[in-house]
């Protein structure tokens, strides 16, 4: 996982923050300030702003395979750089009443597939 926490909302599931039926990725509960990580090795496509979604990142990985991470306070990677499993990418919201959630999106060829078996098999470890 690219964080610690727990999983409120997983793949296919309705979640009512979502404007989405369903969701095409998991929602993570971390804890405030949660350090997260890569969670495969890639080249950061874009990092930054992006409409209500807030920070985000996207990781480009072997094979047309993307990931994308939204619910970041801060980002500490930028554009064009190259991220190994594991290696911290940002880290989420230290104030507020709830705590953060991350959301993470796993696409092959531009469609979504359920991201969980794929970071259950990972051998990296998040620090967060």
């Amino acid at each position: 996982m690219p964080a610690r926490g727990h999983i409120t909302a997983g793949f296919g599931d309705q979640h009512p923050d979502l404007q989405e039926e369903v969701s095409e990725g998991l929602i993570l509960r971390t804890r405030k300030a949660a350090q997260v990580v890569a969670p495969f090795d890639g080249k950061i496509a874009y990092a930054g702003p992006f409409r209500r979604y807030g920070l985000i990142l996207i990781i480009e990985h072997d094979e047309r395979y993307h990931s994308l991470l939204a619910g970041f306070d801060r980002l500490t990677v930028e554009a064009g750089q190259w991220v190994m499993a594991g290696e911290p990418v940002g880290s989420m919201k230290e104030t507020g009443d709830e705590d953060p959630e991350l959301y993470i999106e796993l696409r092959r060829a531009g469609q979504p597939i359920d991201p969980l078996p794929w970071l259950e098999t990972s051998s990296n470890e998040a620090q967060g």
